[in-house]
């Protein structure tokens, strides 16, 4: 579907739009946001289902990803953990890292193992060594909590079929408090609260 023309894309995204019985999303906020993007929504109810662990925010940092992969002490981590693809906008978000500050690294890690995939391997390729890291293989879920902790910002990005990047999420992850803007933007800055 990636490699479908645009427009074709869209026309499914709509289909698909029309069949939906429930929406689900994260919180008020992206539901506004959702609706109001998408005027092919059929008035359905709203599920929200929080994208975090329940229970206590962690508080104890960890420094899973500095010894996983090689990370020094005194660097800080921005932790992209979803999909490494062009929907993501995995390419455009390691090539804004030229603008960071030293202190600052970008580790992508998938749910899935990169080994064999093409994109992950343009993005290796892409990628300035000492400032961005993949983290190749997925881990068990009883460790993914510690690896979350060990980041100090957490972001995700997202494409509509034809436009900029549609939504950026940074926080603390696993402080229990989040940061968001879900908001169409046309490049990718760094967003701070």
């Amino acid at each position: 579907l990636e490699d479908a023309p645009a427009h074709h894309r869209k026309a499914l995204e709509q289909k698909a739009a029309r069949a939906v019985t429930a929406l689900i999303v994260q919180d008020e906020e992206r539901e506004e946001l959702l609706r109001g993007v998408a005027v092919d929504l059929p008035v359905v109810p709203t599920v929200f289902v929080p994208n975090s662990p329940g229970g206590e925010a962690a508080k104890r940092r960890s420094r899973y990803l500095h010894d996983c992969l090689g990370i020094a002490e005194n660097k800080r981590i921005v932790l992209h953990s979803g999909s490494v693809a062009a929907w993501a906008c995995s390419l455009e978000l390691a090539e804004s890292t030229n603008g960071w500050p030293d202190d600052w690294v970008l580790v992508f890690h998938s749910r899935n193992s990169l080994g064999g995939d093409p994109y992950a391997a343009r993005l290796r390729k892409a990628a300035r060594p000492g400032r961005v890291y993949l983290s190749e293989e997925p881990v068990p879920s009883d460790r993914y909590p510690e690896l979350v902790r060990s980041a100090d910002i957490g972001v995700a990005l997202g494409r509509t079929a034809a436009g900029p990047p549609s939504s950026v999420l940074l926080g603390r992850p696993g402080s229990g408090r989040d940061a968001r803007a879900a908001s169409r933007v046309g490049s990718i800055d760094p967003i701070v609260w």
